[in-house]
Formats: C-alpha cells, structure tokens, sequence
C-alpha cells in the first residue's frame, strides 16, 4: 500500500488538530498557577513573609511561611477577590468543614459536597472564626483535588499549632 504526500499531510494535520485541545489547556492551567502564586507572592511580601509551602488549585492558592508560622490564601471567584494572612499563634486548631448533602438515586444514596472550609478556631472568644474556602458548588461545577487539599492543608497546619 502506497501513501502519498496528502494523505500524510492530511493525517499529521488530523493528528495535530486532536491534540491541540489538551496543550492549550495544560498552558492556560500553567499561566493561572502562575498568576495565583504571584498575587500569593505579593500578600507574603506585604507582610514581610517568604513562602516555604505553597499549593495551587483551580481559582485558589495558599502558602506557609515556615520561620514566622503565618498562612497566606488568595482566592479568585468571577465578583470577588479573598486575601487573608493568618498568624498561627492566634489560632488553637483548624478543622476541616465538609458542607455535603444526601440524595437518593436509583435506590442507592448519593453523598454530594457543596462547600469545603478549612476553619481556624482562635484561641480568645472574643474573635471570630476564619475560614478559608476550598470548594463551593456555586462557583465551581467539579470538585478536582481540593478534598484532598484540605485534607493535607488541615494535617499540615495543625501540626504546626501543636509545635507552638
């Protein structure tokens, strides 16, 4: 079997075409950890802090200043930008809020999560807790790594507030 030069032209463009889809959004995910880590920069130099532990998700960042025990967010949502800077030695613990709801489907129960927080308690009564927003299902339609990013999140910081 022969193939001439527009059929192997043909196939290379068909090839091209089916994968360009995926390296655009590899680059445009690239370019958005680029931007949440630099606008996480910027909250951490304010405070004269230096990210040691950062993590980026899909419209969020966080970060940890190892030597001062401070954490930086930054969150990015279609009408709000949320900047927090938390010093460690205000908090007790922090917790992880799961806002799940239960439905039935086909006979069996299905468990879907509407909002995930990672929720530092102070340690005087007179402040408030801060939460930090992982997920809410009005914002993002798809849940990607984030559980396991509060899970690792929480596990980190509280190990450091039992240290202190």
């Amino acid at each position: 079997m022969e193939l001439d030069l527009g059929t192997v032209i043909i196939g290379i463009f068909g090839t091209f075409l089916c994968i360009l889809p995926f390296i655009l959004i590899a680059r445009s995910r690239k370019n958005r950890a680029k931007q949440l880590l630099k606008s996480l920069t910027k909250i951490a130099n304010e405070h004269q802090c230096q990210i040691n532990q950062k993590e980026t998700f899909g419209n969020f960042a966080i970060g940890l200043d190892e030597l001062k025990n401070a954490v930086f967010f930054y969150r990015e949502s279609k009408d709000k930008i949320d900047e927090q800077y938390l010093e460690l030695a205000d908090f007790q613990n922090c917790k992880v809020i799961n806002t799940n709801r239960t439905f039935k489907n086909n006979g069996s129960l299905q468990k879907v999560i509407d909002k995930l927080e990672l929720d530092f308690i102070p340690k005087t009564k007179e402040k408030q807790d801060v939460k930090l927003e992982f997920f809410n299902a009005d914002v993002s339609l798809q849940l990607y790594e984030e559980l396991h990013g509060v899970e690792k999140w929480s596990k980190i910081l509280n190990d450091r507030l039992v240290k202190k």
